[in-house]
């Protein structure tokens, strides 16, 4: 009790303690602690501040949160501890600070949150104070990263802090990554980001610059013929003369190689396989029996002599005597090219083998007595002398100018003119009565105008009719009913 003459003493106060009797003043709390209750009767009443807050007066009835942006890690404080640079407390009554995390900082005491890298810097370690710039060779385009870009192969940056990197002149590249300038930028054939001075592929070609004769043109890498074109583009990669294309068509022949040509008899730089005529003397190999030698052609019975050969032409081969190997040689022969035919005895430029009338008389050789005399063609006697020339065809001794038959040797007059020759006719005279019966009665035989006398007209002559006086009606008894004149 602090006034004198009181009649009860006063409970100590919360945040107070009085741990003696008789006490005229109470104790506060230190500070770091407090006591939310009155009466206390010792210091052990007084309550350590909890770690994230602190007790910053004595007498204190309560404790207090630390502040976002501070801490405190032990009991009984009487303040809280600010965050240190590279650190930050984000709450209140936090009991520790929490490191700013790799590609952020803190340069600040007491903060509640980190900075993040600025783009063209970085921050590399946990709890970091403060940002790094990009070294010149290295770039960073975003924020909040640990670590620079080096510049890429074909880009340099050529100062500290960059954002972004910059591209090397078109047809040129770096050679490694991190360049610092344009310098660093060489010359790149090929586009490969590879630059020359270090490239063993200039243009990319797939042919190592040792082994490529143009090194720095993608589309050619040899040159067989040394001619400074390349083989792409030569049309002549040997330089033998022959263009690549022909020498490929003409055969296996190689086209990089100048000894190495195609076969062309002639000289016409038209090679033999696709030359159709290889010998140049206007006749195609199809029809030449002798296609590399100029001076024959033409061999008609396949026996490899030619059938001709150009006048004063420089050659080995011998010409044919007989062409067409009939037997008959071509001076003698009417078909020196035909081996079927050798004469033409009619100069009808027909051979007498094919053709039918062979002395073109205007009859068939298979009825023509004499097929190779045209004024001959028929010998009726087989005299062997042909009618024409016969003065008696049918060899009858009667010559034909006399010869009512000429061709029949049974025959040679044909006194009634009937076409019926008198040794086969039995009417020489045609005056109705037969040659036998006008010899029985004496008429002329070979004259219609000497006939038989018949006076009684009974058809029996008078040399002959016993009875020339009765009718032809009469039968004399004595005969026995026969014809009068000619018996029973």
């Amino acid at each position: 009790q602090p006034a004198a003459g009181q009649t009860d003493c006063l409970t100590a106060s919360s945040g107070y303690y009085v741990d003696a009797s008789g006490s005229a003043d109470q104790t506060p709390c230190p500070a770091g602690t407090y006591n939310p209750l009155s009466g206390s009767v010792s210091l052990a009443a007084c309550i350590e501040a909890d770690i994230g807050h602190h007790v910053p007066s004595e007498g204190s009835t309560y404790q207090t949160e630390c502040l976002a942006g501070s801490y405190q890690n032990v009991i009984g404080q009487s303040s809280c501890l600010l965050a240190d640079p590279g650190y930050y407390v984000p709450s209140d009554a936090s009991w520790s600070q929490v490191g700013c995390t790799a590609g952020a900082y803190q340069p600040l005491q007491g903060q509640t949150g980190c900075v993040d890298a600025s783009a063209g810097h970085y921050v590399p370690d946990h709890a970091s104070a403060a940002q790094f710039e990009c070294d010149s060779g290295s770039y960073q385009p975003t924020a909040g990263q640990v670590g620079c870009i080096l510049a890429s192969i074909g880009y340099y940056v050529d100062s500290t802090a960059s954002t972004e990197q910059t591209a090397c002149p078109p047809g040129t590249s770096t050679s490694s990554t991190g360049s610092t300038s344009i310098s660093d930028c060489y010359t790149d054939t090929d586009g490969d980001s590879i630059p020359d001075i270090t490239d063993s592929d200039d243009d990319d070609d797939g042919y190592p610059d040792s082994l490529d004769d143009f090194a720095l043109d993608a589309t050619e890498w040899l040159d067989t013929d040394g001619d400074g074109t390349g083989n792409n583009a030569d049309t002549d990669d040997d330089g033998d003369g022959w263009p690549d294309d022909t020498e490929l068509a003409c055969g296996s022949w190689d086209s990089l190689d100048p000894s190495s040509v195609p076969d062309d008899n002639d000289g016409d730089w038209i090679c033999d396989p696709m030359d159709d005529d290889d010998d140049n003397d206007s006749y195609t190999d199809s029809s030449d029996a002798f296609p590399y030698d100029s001076c024959a052609a033409v061999d008609s019975d396949g026996d490899g002599l030619p059938d001709w050969i150009v006048p004063n032409c420089n050659t080995t081969l011998v010409e044919d005597p007989d062409d067409d190997d009939d037997g008959y040689e071509d001076a003698n022969d009417a078909f020196p090219a035909d081996p079927s035919e050798w004469s033409d005895f009619d100069n009808d430029e027909i051979g007498d083998n094919t053709d039918t009338d062979d002395d073109n008389d205007g009859i068939p050789d298979e009825s023509d007595e004499f097929p190779y005399d045209a004024s001959e063609w028929a010998d009726n006697d087989s005299d062997g002398i042909g009618d024409n020339a016969d003065s008696d065809d049918d060899n009858d001794g009667v010559t034909d100018d006399n010869d009512a038959f000429p061709n029949d040797a049974s025959e040679t007059t044909d006194t009634d003119g009937d076409g019926i020759g008198d040794n086969a006719d039995n009417d020489d005279d045609g005056d109705g009565y037969s040659d036998a019966i006008e010899v029985q009665c004496n008429s002329g035989p070979l004259s219609a105008n000497s006939v038989p006398t018949d006076t009684d007209g009974d058809g029996i002559c008078d040399d002959i009719d016993d009875d020339n006086t009765d009718g032809p009606d009469y039968v004399d008894p004595d005969e026995g009913g026969g014809i009068p004149g000619f018996g029973l």
